[in-house]
């Protein structure tokens, strides 16, 4: 279920920029970034010109610190979604195969076709204080409500989720 959460905020993260400047963002600055990284400032401006194409630089992704850089970018990226997703006027939702249970029982498969999501959101706090459970488990929920499905169902899991943001 933290796959929907994660689907969620990859269709709403920006996509532009590379993942440098990202990371930039993501640690306050260039010479943050650098200092995290344990490397020179002038290394990140490198990464950042080869990723502009203007002129020669260094390919980030050749670097010992490619992982690192590329968390960082991601956990950017997951925050300006989150961003989004928090300040939508209104929040649709559509999910196919839904599978629920009821004590343990398969109660079989559901699509959701696109409903207005409520408007409690508790499910994005809790996603960025780091229970991912707790907030996979409110999200599913929500997703029930939204649908009208009695929430005394469990969902086992979620396919293919799509959010629709209206500002």
């Amino acid at each position: 279920m933290n796959s929907a959460i994660d689907q969620a905020a990859r269709q709403l993260a920006p996509g532009s920029g590379s993942d440098t400047r990202w990371a930039v963002e993501y640690a306050g600055g260039t010479r943050a970034l650098a200092t995290e990284l344990g490397v020179s400032i002038r290394t990140v401006q490198r990464w950042l010109k080869f990723e502009s194409g203007v002129g020669e630089g260094r390919n980030p992704q050749r670097s010992p610190q490619a992982g690192p850089l590329g968390a960082m970018a991601q956990a950017a990226k997951d925050e300006a979604a989150l961003d989004a997703l928090a300040e939508a006027d209104e929040l649709y939702v559509e999910a196919d195969d839904v599978e629920l249970e009821y004590a343990g029982h398969d109660e079989g498969t559901r699509q959701v076709p696109q409903e207005l999501m409520p408007d409690d959101r508790v499910w994005i706090e809790l996603y960025r204080a780091g229970d991912r459970q707790a907030a996979a488990e409110s999200f599913a929920t929500a997703i029930l409500e939204a649908r009208g499905i009695p929430t005394a169902l469990t969902v086992t899991d979620i396919g293919a989720v799509r959010l629709t943001v209206q500002q």
